[in-house]
């Protein structure tokens, strides 16, 4: 409601709370048009039957319609930069972004998600022995109390959760890429529905740029991680707020590009590469091999298991562990396992027949 408050247009709202528009069936009916997958011109031939027109509505054309949407109280806005990167490419990129604190902050103070919304870490026993233990959101879990215990006391954990995947741009584009990141909170209740020659240079250039692209525009995140920062819950409470990475979602391969690991190129067992373990071994590398000696670089990371990109995003956010925030896939990682790989082995290992 601060937002309402604080906009231009307040005087109005109070004495007609659907200002710009005349009452709230002409705001429900805006607001189908404007949420509708209908063209402009067909908005325009719709507004112009009769029976619209004894509607009386305060707009008529989708133009009309379109600038009385944007009085409404905004949400983040849209920023863009020109991108530059470390070794020239035959088209010009382009950052579009937006602040992901303000986008917090806009998901944390909708006043629609009071009911889905939990602020503590809790447990949950299936009966009063506390005997079995259940698990729900994120914040049922045991990586949450343990965060929890190492913030002030009187803070709030704001558990981020990201997601992105490779899109290919075809419309207009020239088919260009796009790698669109999502973010939400883990607060919410689990019941609320959101170039070079070399390809393996160019592959590493590739996930350098996601990286640094990722390190820019999660900035105020890890800097509230590590300080936090003071946000409005949906009753206009005013919480002292910590935002650790608790969960990237993606698919595999974008997993071990955000993790920073290749492969260690043996059938055998090795140590846990934790966050920690990664940075220490990227540390080391860099005194021996510049990063931006790519062949040689790459050849000495290859050999240590890593991808080549140097300045992981998450590298410098309080908490993050990569073991613990890559998600794992379960259509790959349980479902496709078992049927391609395990059951047959068993099959086979039974004699064959399936009996």
């Amino acid at each position: 409601m601060d937002d309402f408050d604080k906009d231009p247009f307040a005087k109005q709202r109070a004495k007609n709370l659907y200002y710009p528009f005349a009452s709230s069936d002409e705001w429900a009916y805006a607001a189908f048009l404007s949420n509708a997958n209908i063209s402009v011109s067909t908005i325009d031939q719709l507004l112009k039957l009769r029976l619209s027109e004894k509607m009386h509505l305060s707009f008529r054309t989708a133009k009309e319609l379109r600038s009385r949407v944007e009085m409404l109280p905004k949400g983040p806005e849209w920023k863009a930069i020109p991108w530059r990167t470390e070794y020239p490419t035959k088209n010009s990129l382009t950052l579009y972004y937006r602040d992901p604190l303000e986008c917090l902050q806009s998901l944390l103070s909708n006043p629609l998600v009071q009911d889905f919304i939990h602020f503590t870490p809790f447990r949950l026993w299936a009966n009063s022995e506390k005997l079995m233990r259940i698990y729900t959101e994120w914040l049922s879990g045991d990586v949450a109390w343990n965060m929890q215990e190492q913030l002030p006391p009187g803070s709030t954990l704001l558990g981020t959760i990201l997601s992105s995947d490779k899109t290919q741009l075809t419309a207009m584009t020239g088919n260009r890429s796009a790698y669109p990141l999502l973010i939400s909170l883990a607060d919410y209740r689990h019941g609320l529905s959101h170039e070079g020659k070399d390809p393996e240079i160019r592959g590493v250039l590739a996930s350098r740029l996601f990286h640094a692209i990722l390190d820019f525009i999660l900035e105020p995140l890890k800097r509230t991680a590590e300080i936090g920062m003071m946000m409005n819950d949906p009753l206009g409470w005013r919480r002292f707020c910590y935002t650790p990475l608790v969960a990237y979602i993606q698919g595999k391969r974008s997993s071990v590009t955000t993790a920073n690991y290749k492969d260690f190129g043996d059938p055998f067992r090795h140590p846990s590469r934790t966050a920690k373990t990664t940075i220490a071994m990227l540390s080391n590398l860099e005194k021996t091999t510049h990063p931006y000696d790519l062949a040689t670089y790459i050849k000495s990371a290859k050999a240590l298991g890593l991808n080549g990109v140097h300045r992981p995003f998450w590298r410098d956010w309080p908490l993050a562990e990569p073991s613990l925030f890559l998600t794992p896939e379960i259509l790959h990682h349980w479902l496709k396992m078992f049927y391609d790989h395990l059951c047959k082995w068993c099959i086979e290992a039974v004699g064959g027949s399936g009996d």
